[in-house]
């Protein structure tokens, strides 16, 4: 059963937006309050929009999508970063690396 906000009823596959802060995301570990909700000024923005698949032909708007998706690139460039790093440690310690 996914997870739900108990204030306005959000999920992670039907989040919250805002072209500020962008996408909900959970603010505690039983994830049942959502950033947009827990922060009243988010939550009573008039550019905040709950749930919103719940909204015919909703899109993200350009700019934010293209943040977001930079955001996203550079977060799998730095795992790459540490997965090399880890790869370099193992093989200077020859630990189960096989050239």
């Amino acid at each position: 059963m996914p997870k739900k906000c108990k204030k306005c009823g959000c999920t992670f596959s039907n989040p919250c937006y805002n072209p500020k802060v962008g996408f909900c995301w959970w603010v505690d570990a039983s994830e049942t309050l959502c950033s947009h909700c827990a922060d009243e000024s988010i939550r009573d923005d008039k550019d905040t929009v709950h749930r919103v698949c719940d909204i015919p032909d909703w899109k993200e708007p350009e700019e934010a999508k293209n943040k977001r998706l930079a955001r996203e690139i550079e977060e799998s460039f730095a795992k790459i970063d540490v997965m090399q790093a880890s790869l370099e440690l193992m093989r200077t310690l020859r630990i189960g690396v096989q050239e």
